[in-house]
């Protein structure tokens, strides 16, 4: 077994699929699937060996494929190329929402020592964005039974790390393995899926990790972090890849993006508030609130459009 970076879950909505396209699309039998009760707000599903394809919901809910690890490799197994796929969700990003993706690394080699990243944590010896560093423990008499997981991050936060025993887990016959996980969610996950494009997920995978955290020598004489040397086994595991970043830049927001925030998340609020409040005083509100400063995004697509919208919503008229 050799040390490797792999898709090890994929997750997206889509509003122009059907189940059965969705089959085709990744090209498996459709004899093989089994129907049972739905997720996340859908009525059912359609499942086989590890993928869920949930449908059934409210008009505007589309279908949502899930693929869990065991589903990836089947995919895979079939032919299946992930890059394709998320050129296909890409392609179609106005009516398909890329909801997470898990990039995962099996050490085999003894490269990720669980102990000595625990160790280094404890003790501090890291750079990271993270602020919390949550570690849950399996005990048992059995010593070869007990292990443990080292989270970095919240697993409510779009991106989160993932570090355990997969040895101890799976009860491997094996010498060492070790499986790290990046769990990205939403924007980073969409992101992500765009720099696989032109980008080895070998090096997307370790550029994450560097952008997130580093593991350093203590140094009592220097209390500036920043200035710290990156422990060898750290060095070695990152290859001295460049940090990579999972935050849309503001050229990256359009007015599609724009569209589909309102059309998703406001028509609710909106129609309640002009119910209870009236509709002169939603445009008083309006005029009120284009004198602020505006988010970077919205006032990239402004000016991108010659727009200045002070004073703008005076002219508004209800037919």
């Amino acid at each position: 077994m050799t040390n490797n970076v792999f898709f090890d879950y994929f997750a997206f909505s889509s509003k122009i699929d059907s189940p059965y396209s969705l089959i085709q699309l990744l090209n498996l039998n459709e004899e093989n699937w089994l129907n049972s009760k739905g997720f996340h707000g859908y009525r059912q599903q359609l499942y086989c060996g590890g993928i869920h394809i949930h449908f059934d919901g409210q008009d505007n809910m589309g279908v949502c494929l899930e693929m869990s690890g065991s589903g990836c490799r089947m995919f895979e197994d079939n032919g299946g190329n992930f890059i394709d796929l998320i050129r296909y969700c890409l392609d179609n990003k106005d009516e398909i929402n890329i909801t997470r993706i898990d990039v995962s690394y099996d050490d085999f080699t003894g490269c990720l020592d669980l102990y000595q990243i625990e160790s280094d944590i404890v003790a501090g010896n890291y750079r990271s964005r993270f602020r919390a560093f949550p570690i849950e423990r399996i005990h048992s008499k059995s010593i070869d039974k007990r292990t443990f997981t080292i989270y970095c991050g919240s697993k409510q936060s779009e991106i989160m790390f993932r570090i355990y025993d997969k040895k101890a887990e799976q009860k491997a016959d094996c010498a060492h393995w070790v499986r790290f996980e990046i769990q990205l969610r939403r924007e980073r996950a969409e992101v992500f899926a765009g720099l696989c494009i032109e980008n080895s997920i070998n090096s997307l995978f370790r550029g994450v990790i560097v952008n997130y955290l580093t593991i350093v020598e203590n140094n009592e004489s220097d209390s500036n972090i920043s200035r710290a040397v990156i422990k060898p086994y750290w060095l070695k595991f990152l290859d001295d890849v460049s940090a990579v970043k999972l935050t849309k830049q503001a050229d990256d927001y359009t007015t599609s993006n724009l569209q589909r925030f309102v059309e998703r998340q406001l028509p609710s609020a909106l129609v309640a508030y002009i119910a209870l409040f009236g509709f002169d005083e939603f445009l008083e509100l309006l005029n009120r609130r284009s004198r602020v400063k505006l988010n970077v995004r919205h006032q990239s697509l402004l000016d991108k459009a010659k727009l200045d919208v002070i004073g703008n919503f005076d002219s508004l008229v209800v037919l």
